[in-house]
């Protein structure tokens, strides 16, 4: 996305991490506007604790310490009406509650009442129409996992324990002298155990989040690791066809476009899957000549890819061109790991990849088995710390229009169908994390399209 007015950013974590001011931060510099979804949910709790009890939390203030049901609150969450307002001022049927909604009252109890699935699939809604029409940094624990799971970027903030309550000890301090820092220690913990132990939206990392520890890192390193990140993505994409140092890619690919479209029929199948921005690993069976080029100019992104070293010595210019299309040689004779270093650090620069797990064309048209150097590839990224979401991706006709062994190209419809994002962590099962096994695995997901 490259229309930074319209940018979804969503800054996850647990309680006392920061992510209240970071965000804030955050929605100024970029001029989005910052939307607090932990707010709206200490609204609710307000709302409930001037009305009753909250059943497992602490005694309510109002109507004689009336005990309320799971069901009470949810009906007095469909009632009550909350507005958030640009200045970040809350609004409770009309009446600000800005301050209120931060007692320590209010914070004992929000994860008892957030617990209710009612509760949240009010809230979820409230929140999503909020970001319908983009331009919002929002902030919460489930932002980026469950309210927008779509979010252009994704962004999850954590720290060690002590230093949480050693943050949240300072900033309440100012407020109350009484209050005691072990106390804080012991309500955070069990929020924590509270927000991660729930059946409905527990607070888990998406697996396409940048995960930041922030126990060691002040608040502008923090503000100007998610800037820089945001930017340099962005900027990528701005030029990702159009910069200078990129024009032959475009050309060479709307040249191609056009062929594919006019001669083969081409069909394009799920390319809402790729991801606006940040790394793509592509997995894609091999059928044919035609499959690189075919993914190329079917994707709104430039595209770099892994192809045998033989390719690039047969014949110099050749070779010339390959580079110049962003294709990198890989040694097929054993482990290539400066390749796959090359292909960790593309992915960490928020670029798409594309792979063939098998290795090699099939014969047949059926699937092959695949080599376990793309199980390698993606633990080594994994490893490292990256973050990328990786897509599957089958091809079909390119076999019939070019088969291995032919000379010519025929007329034969080409089709491309792109997966959703396949879970990395589900990829990396600790039963067996093998890079064979999750080069299996891989393969299963093509062979589902």
């Amino acid at each position: 996305m490259n229309n930074k007015k319209r940018l979804i950013i969503t800054i996850d974590g647990p309680a006392g991490v920061g992510k209240s001011t970071v965000s804030k931060t955050i929605a100024k510099r970029l001029q989005l506007k910052h939307i607090d979804s932990g707010a709206i949910y200490r609204a609710i709790t307000y709302k409930v604790l001037t009305l009753g009890t909250v059943q497992g939390a602490i005694k309510g203030n109002g109507n004689n310490g009336n005990t309320l049901s799971e069901d009470d609150i949810v009906t007095i969450a469909r009632e009550v009406k909350i507005e958030c307002k640009t200045s970040g001022r809350i609004v409770l049927d009309e009446d600000e509650v800005t301050k209120q909604i931060r007692s320590q009252e209010v914070t004992r109890c929000v994860s008892t009442v957030a617990a209710y699935k009612g509760v949240r699939d009010v809230v979820v809604n409230i929140l999503r129409e909020l970001a319908a029409n983009g331009g919002v940094v929002m902030e919460g624990r489930d932002i980026g996992s469950v309210v927008l799971p779509d979010a252009d970027f994704k962004f999850y903030l954590d720290a060690a324990l002590q230093e949480r309550a050693m943050r949240r000890y300072k900033e309440l301090k100012r407020k109350n002298k009484d209050i005691e820092l072990y106390k804080i220690q012991l309500d955070i913990k069990h929020r924590d155990k509270q927000d991660s132990s729930r059946e409905i939206a527990p607070l888990i990392m998406d697996p396409g989040a940048t995960y930041i520890d922030t126990s060691v890192l002040t608040l502008k390193e923090v503000i100007s690791l998610i800037i820089r990140k945001i930017d340099s993505i962005l900027r990528m994409d701005s030029m990702v066809f159009f910069d200078t140092s990129n024009l032959f890619y475009y050309i060479v690919c709307f040249i191609l476009r056009l062929g594919y479209t006019k001669y083969f029929g081409f069909n394009i199948h799920g390319l809402e899957n790729i991801p606006a921005t940040g790394g793509v690993l592509l997995v894609c069976n091999h059928l044919s000549h035609l499959d690189p080029p075919a993914v190329a100019v079917s994707l709104p992104r430039q595209a770099s890819f892994i192809a045998r070293n033989s390719l690039f010595t047969t014949n110099s210019l050749f070779g010339w061109l390959l580079k110049r299309l962003n294709v990198y040689p890989i040694n097929r004779d054993g482990v290539d790991r400066d390749v796959f270093k090359r292909v960790t650090t593309l992915l960490d620069d928020g670029k798409i990849c594309l792979a063939f797990p098998e290795g090699t064309r099939s014969k047949t048209g059926q699937l092959q088995p695949a080599k376990p150097g793309i199980g390698m590839m993606i633990s080594m990224a994994k490893n490292d710390g990256v973050r990328f979401s990786v897509i599957p991706c089958r091809i079909s006709g390119s076999d019939k229009a070019f088969p291995p062994e032919a000379k010519w190209v025929k007329k034969y419809p080409v089709n491309l169908y792109y997966g959703k994002p396949i879970d990395v962590s589900e990829l990396l099962v600790k039963q067996d994390r093998s890079y064979q096994a999750i080069a299996d695995r891989l393969m299963e997901h093509i062979g589902r399209l």
